[in-house]
């Protein structure tokens, strides 16, 4: 039922809080994807006007004045592919924002597919686990080995998502640092041709506004990876110490249709 319809399975088992969860997230990741490809293509129909403009300009001279009423010279073929090249980032930015917001769906659709099986009970078992197995095989990153091993179905698709979308994200801002990277060297370097653009100045805020933003946000979620990997280590190795413990103590969402509330549940085995 949850690889047809996310959040079905859940239902199915009992979890209705988990299943409104993963129904409404995943309604949420889909609109807000279809917003961001909209975006984008507004995004490319600009690009696409600058790139024809590019494309038709010549190699020919024009020549301004600046207020202090000295003459500067810029190939007008060069100016347009500047522009052009730009817009281009811009259309790059909004596609690798829709990309990742479709890494983030995959990833909530396969864990709601872990997580109804784990709901069912059929691949959980109280045999002992071996902590520095679960510890090793947890170092594999993007994976969730760990706690596949323990059995902890719902733990390895929440694992497996953050990882994968958190690396993903990373390797796109990345990318994008490279290209503000490459049209910064060339913009500043006094002997290229781009140099004597008027507008040259205007445009190495711009690139340094973007190569900023790229590098904020390729750290911050590098950071989370790091710590959502040492996370998925530390949990592995928990969970398979007290995998065959005798007493359990459970926290879980609860909804109770008959007395109309939401809350949490407590369960405790002694």
């Amino acid at each position: 039922m949850s690889v047809i319809i996310p959040g079905t399975g859940q239902l199915y088992t009992g979890n209705y809080v988990k299943s409104g969860v993963i129904i409404a997230g995943e309604v949420i990741l889909g609109l807000y994807t279809a917003n961001r490809i909209s975006y984008a293509n507004e995004l490319k129909t600009i690009s696409d006007s600058l790139g024809n403009i590019y494309s038709r300009s010549k190699d020919s001279i024009w020549t301004s004045k600046d207020t202090a009423g000295k003459l500067d010279t810029a190939y007008n073929r060069i100016h347009n592919r500047m522009q052009y090249d730009f817009a281009s980032f811009q259309e790059r930015e909004a596609r690798y924002l829709t990309y990742q917001c479709l890494t983030w769906a995959v990833g909530a659709y396969y864990f709601n597919i872990l997580d109804a099986l784990r709901n069912t009970g059929y691949f959980f078992d109280n045999r002992p686990r071996n902590p520095s197995t679960a510890g090793w095989l947890s170092m594999v990153p993007g994976l969730a080995l760990g706690q596949i091993y323990n059995g902890s179905l719902d733990k390895a698709g929440l694992i497996l998502m953050a990882q994968v979308g958190l690396a993903y994200e990373v390797y796109n801002y990345s990318s994008l640092m490279r290209i503000c990277e490459n049209n910064l060297n060339l913009l500043q370097n006094p002997a290229s041709i781009e140099n004597r653009d008027p507008n040259v100045t205007t445009l190495v805020t711009s690139w340094t506004s973007k190569y900023n933003d790229a590098f904020h946000n390729r750290n911050t979620y590098l950071w989370y990876s790091l710590g959502c990997w040492l996370y998925g280590i530390v949990d592995a190795v928990v969970d398979a110490h007290l995998h065959d413990a005798s007493t359990k103590m459970k926290l879980e969402p609860d909804l109770s249709p008959e007395l109309k509330r939401v809350g949490l549940t407590m369960k405790g085995e002694f």
